[in-house]
């Protein structure tokens, strides 16, 4: 017996890993007529330790342009397939809590995510991390994409 995916959440990183992601769970939300959520967990970052500055908050801002750029494509594709998406941009302190509690929320299905080619080395601990912490505490299905 096949069970369906009625709400299936891919974390939105916005790199080569989350597209991937992406367009393999539109063939499964098309299947089992899904909704998709996209979301996307935006890291603060804090220059001077204490207080933001300006130029964290301008980055903020810049991420959060960059990401709904890219997930407006995404959306632009899923309704062509009748796929309706929620996209959610929010701003977290642990990515993989974050994904979790979303999750439980929403009462997802299933969560897909793929293996990421990140830039540094800190990024790599960090998103595989994120990813680990996902997979051992999520609260339904897990799809890991290579």
């Amino acid at each position: 017996m096949q069970k369906n995916t009625k709400q299936i959440l891919v974390p939105f990183v916005g790199n080569y890993g989350s597209n991937k992601a992406f367009s393999s769970i539109l063939d499964i939300a098309r299947k089992d007529n899904s909704k998709i959520h996209l979301l996307t967990c935006l890291k603060e970052r804090i220059s001077f330790g204490f207080f933001k500055s300006k130029s964290d908050k301008i980055h903020l801002k810049k991420q959060r342009e960059k990401v709904i750029s890219k997930t407006t494509k995404w959306e632009t594709l899923a309704k062509k397939f009748n796929i309706p998406v929620e996209t959610k941009v929010v701003k977290c302190d642990i990515a993989s809590k974050t994904i979790l509690d979303y999750a439980k929320e929403n009462k997802i299905d299933l969560i897909a995510m793929t293996k990421t080619n990140p830039k540094s080395h800190v990024d790599k601990i960090h998103l595989e991390e994120t990813t680990r912490n996902v997979f051992e505490d999520s609260p339904c299905s897990f799809l890991y994409l290579r």
